[in-house]
C-alpha cells in the first residue's frame, strides 16, 4: 500500500499502513461475484462432478469461502493448496483433484482465470483448459488454453461440443 501510494505521488508510510490494515477487513465484508457465475454453476451442478481448486493459505481461502456461501454448495470438493502441500500449477494438485474426483485426465476440464497457475497446470498435467479471460488480458506464447473465453456463460456451449 505504502508503495501503490508512492506511485501515485502521495508518500505516507502510515496511511499505507492503516490500508494495509484496513483492506483484508473491508475485504471480507464484501465478496464480488460475476454475475454470470451462479447462472453457470447451477447449470453444470447436475451433469458434472465439480471440484474448486485454489492456491493459498486454507485460513484465507475459507473466508472467501464463507463471506461467499452460496460458492461452496456447488461443489463436490474444495482443494486449497495450503492445506494439500503443493498449489498450482504443480502437477501433483491436479492429479489429487482427479483421484478425488475419479476420472481420468482426459474427462477434466480445467477453468481458470490465471495462466501461470491454472492453465499451466492443466497443460503439465495433460488436461484441456479454459482460460477465462474476462479482463483480455495478453497472451502468452508459451502457455496455450485449450481453449479462451471472456465470460464463464461462454463455457456452456464448449460444454456442449
Amino acid at each position: 500500500w505504502t508503495n501503490g501510494l508512492k506511485a501515485a505521488g502521495v508518500d505516507n508510510p502510515e496511511v499505507g499502513r492503516k490500508l494495509a490494515e484496513a483492506f483484508p477487513e473491508k475485504r471480507k465484508e464484501h465478496a464480488y461475484l460475476y454475475d454470470d457465475t451462479l447462472e453457470v454453476l447451477d447449470k453444470l451442478k447436475d451433469d458434472y462432478a465439480l471440484l474448486l481448486l485454489t492456491n493459498g493459505s486454507p485460513e484465507l481461502q475459507n473466508i472467501k469461502l464463507d463471506i461467499s456461501p452460496e460458492i461452496p454448495p456447488y461443489f463436490d470438493h474444495i482443494v486449497i493448496s495450503g492445506g494439500f502441500g503443493k498449489g498450482k500449477p504443480d502437477p501433483s494438485i491436479f492429479e489429487h483433484a482427479l483421484e478425488l474426483l475419479d476420472v481420468k485426465k482426459e474427462e477434466a476440464l480445467m477453468v481458470g482465470d490465471n495462466l501461470h497457475t491454472d492453465i499451466l497446470g492443466a497443460n503439465r498435467t495433460g488436461i484441456s483448459s479454459v482460460w477465462l479471460n474476462r479482463k483480455e488480458k495478453e497472451k502468452d506464447e508459451e502457455i496455450i488454453p485449450t481453449h479462451e473465453i471472456t465470460s464463464l456463460s461462454e463455457l456452456l456451449p464448449l460444454l456442449n461440443k
